[in-house]
């Protein structure tokens, strides 16, 4: 049993598998979807079209399998970014960049958190317009995630969780992310995915370090860009682990809808030190009470001052119901958005 399957499960993140489609892989470990081919325009607008409000409302978080593994192995790792970085998106905002881990921050379970739902007069203002629901078909059902436009090349680049897009070497269908969603209602349209992205890392073995992604998308159906409607959030990497969030997400599975937008404020707790044994960095904890459907939701740092996104709802434990794990980014994360962001034409942008 893979290591995603042993840790996913409390935030019912995984999903039915389709048959295998070929794929390509780009500099620095980077995977994309339809053998490097682009979904075509036609196909996009199919997509779009499949995305009903009937189909949107009944689609749900996907079915969890049974753990491997129960519970965590907490504590603080060792593993610290070089170069932090900040790229600003369209949210004016202060550039310093963190310093090290000054004090680690160290929490024992219970995590300490607040969450509340984002109220509807926010939900279409910047920067949480730029924030928004992720809906894809695997295996002839419907399932969401969350996911968050932000700042990269020329192109309009979505960032989300790699298990909302491709899970065992299998490549979601109908991709399409729907920004500001409430209860139905689409303030600025949907974008079907064009070209997605992965590491090998992810494709091949699922290894939690790396379940991030990014693609990027076309017009909505009134010709508009993704930026030109919600702007983009700027994007943080290779920073400290000391780190407060507003963590965001459209949870679905009970007690919750999937209709609202929710957010967690919490700061760094703890780390999973049963993760990277495949060389990546380990994964981070926060507290927080968001479940499935949150997946791929951004954990952004210096929210209005910046909103820097710095993280993705990753997975959680059934005994720690009250905690989620994200992947810290480094330099792979910022590779896969800059991919997105340039046609896979450079990690860098």
């Amino acid at each position: 049993m893979n290591r995603l399957r042993a840790v996913v499960p409390a935030v019912t993140l995984l999903l039915a598998a389709l048959a295998l489609p070929t794929q390509a892989s780009g500099p620095g470990g980077i995977v994309a979807s339809g053998d490097g081919r682009p979904v075509s325009a036609a196909a996009q607008a199919k997509a779009l079209a499949y995305w009903t409000p009937a189909r949107m409302q009944a689609a749900r978080e996907p079915v969890a399998v049974h753990p491997a593994r129960s519970a965590p192995v907490n504590g603080l790792s060792d593993q610290v970014g070089r170069h932090p970085t900040l790229v600003p998106g369209s949210v004016p905002g202060d550039q310093s960049i963190p310093s090290a881990d000054p004090t680690p921050t160290d929490y024992s379970y219970p995590f300490p958190f607040t969450s509340y739902a984002v109220e509807k007069e926010l939900s279409r203002l910047v920067p949480y317009r730029a924030i928004g629901k992720l809906f894809f078909t695997s295996g002839g059902s419907n399932y969401v995630c969350s996911a968050a436009s932000v700042v990269g090349g020329t192109y309009q680049v979505v960032y989300t969780a790699g298990h909302c897009i491709n899970l065992e070497g299998v490549w979601s269908r109908k991709v399409v992310f729907v920004p500001a969603y409430r209860s139905g209602v689409r303030p600025y349209g949907s974008f079907a995915a064009r070209m997605m992205y992965t590491m090998t890392a992810w494709y091949a073995s699922n290894d939690p370090s790396y379940d991030f992604a990014a693609f990027d998308v076309g017009k909505n159906a009134a010709g508009k860009t993704l930026r030109s409607q919600v702007g983009k959030l700027g994007f943080a990497y290779n920073l400290t682990r000391d780190v407060h969030w507003n963590v965001f997400g459209y949870p679905a599975a009970n007690p919750f809808t999937g209709e609202v937008l929710w957010v967690c404020q919490a700061s760094h707790a703890t780390d999973d030190l049963s993760t990277g044994g495949g060389g990546g960095p380990q994964t981070m904890g926060i507290g927080c009470d968001m479940t499935g459907g949150s997946s791929g939701g951004p954990w952004i740092f210096r929210f209005k001052k910046g909103s820097y996104l710095n993280g993705v709802v990753s997975y959680g434990y059934d005994v720690q119901p009250s905690a989620m794990y994200g992947p810290y980014l480094g330099s792979d994360a910022n590779a896969i958005r800059c991919y997105a962001g340039t046609n896979g034409v450079s990690t860098s942008c």
